[in-house]
């Protein structure tokens, strides 16, 4: 039996978790002065020299822009060169060059600074579409971190009956359809797609710094998909087409394509594709087996983990037994509850 991944899942999320509330405090707190310096008091100031910034590395070159500036108040001279809370840079710099543009060296502009300490002074006051967008793009970090945190509370828990799978009973048949989300966690998804979505379409053309009134279109896009989900989400409900069918009468066990069924190989869909099949048919009599597989895929970013429920076939002309992936599961538990349940539906421990 494979350990629960509770622990991994626990610090996965704690490392997360921090990562992601630590850019969260920072932005909230650059978007909170940016509000506050819509109070701030007003000196002309003088631009003492502007320039835009560049920064390389693997993924590129960034642009910023760095305007020096100076203003005087009760006859004490002040410097800076902070153009507003949260100022970052981009791939596009157009934040930058416009920034730069507006501001020439020797140009005299308006300053808000902080009556209490001028030393806090913006040239651009004001929440505006660079501090939206910023929320926005943390939006899907902190979906998934909610995500996260419901799979440690799932790892933490007793794998529910038959893996979460939900079962119906037909004459002559049963029909399996996979685990359902929950309606909240439909909700959450679609809220946090679009937001992704929303943030590829905002960047690509405008960088981290678009109108205030596109971002918040996106916002308002992403609101209304988690409403309307809320209002289709049946998380009790089965799937429009069972996922598995265990075919008592006509002797034989079903895999339609589908999510349930998505680690199986390109290999064996072609396979039942050429031959003009709508799905895998694999005779009851041939299956010897049924055990939970853990399949691990690399890439890039490292690997991952599935768990699945694998058929051993016994097929004719063939060495061996062959595997089939039924099902897919995060959590191992699940797997084994339906292996479990495989094994005894399919009389598996009575075959020799």
């Amino acid at each position: 039996m494979t350990k629960n991944p509770a622990r991994f899942f626990l610090i996965f999320a704690l490392f997360w978790s921090g990562l992601v509330l630590l850019f969260d405090g920072f932005i909230t707190r650059a978007f909170m002065n940016q509000l506050r310096s819509r109070s701030f008091a007003t000196a002309p100031g003088h631009i003492l020299s502007s320039e835009i910034t560049t920064h390389d590395d693997s993924d590129g070159t960034t642009y910023g822009a760095r305007v020096v500036y100076e203003f005087a108040i009760n006859g004490r001279r002040h410097q800076s060169d902070r153009v507003r809370y949260g100022q970052g840079s981009d791939s596009t710099g157009r934040w930058a060059s416009e920034t730069v543009a507006a501001n020439p060296p020797g140009a005299t502009r308006p300053v808000y600074y902080d009556p209490s300490d001028p030393a806090r002074s913006v040239l651009q006051r004001g929440a505006g579409g660079q501090d939206w967008f910023l929320a926005l793009f943390l939006t899907p970090f902190n979906v998934a971190m909610i995500f996260l945190w419901g799979l440690v509370i799932q790892a933490r828990q007793p794998a529910p009956p038959l893996g979460g799978v939900r079962l119906v009973t037909e004459p002559g048949r049963i029909l399996v359809y996979g685990p359902s989300m929950s309606r909240a966690a439909v909700v959450l998804l679609a809220f946090g797609a679009v937001s992704f979505a929303g943030i590829f379409t905002l960047v690509l053309p405008f960088g981290f710094a678009p109108k205030a009134e596109y971002v918040w279109a996106v916002w308002a896009l992403a609101l209304g998909a988690a409403l309307f989900t809320a209002f289709k989400a049946r998380g009790a409900a089965p799937s429009t087409a069972p996922e598995l069918i265990v075919d008592g009468d006509g002797g034989r066990l079903l895999l339609p394509k589908g999510l349930f069924n998505a680690t199986k190989s390109w290999r064996q869909w072609r396979e039942w594709k050429k031959a003009g099949q709508s799905a895998l048919e694999i005779p009851l009599e041939r299956i010897r087996d049924a055990a939970m597989r853990e399949r691990v895929s690399k890439d890039s970013d490292g690997e991952s983990r599935t768990y699945v429920v694998a058929l051993a076939v016994e097929e004719p002309g063939a060495a061996g037994l062959r595997e089939y992936d039924v099902g897919s599961w995060v959590l191992p538990d699940r797997a084994e509850a339906f292996a479990a349940w495989m094994v005894e539906t399919l009389g598996l421990n009575k075959k020799t």
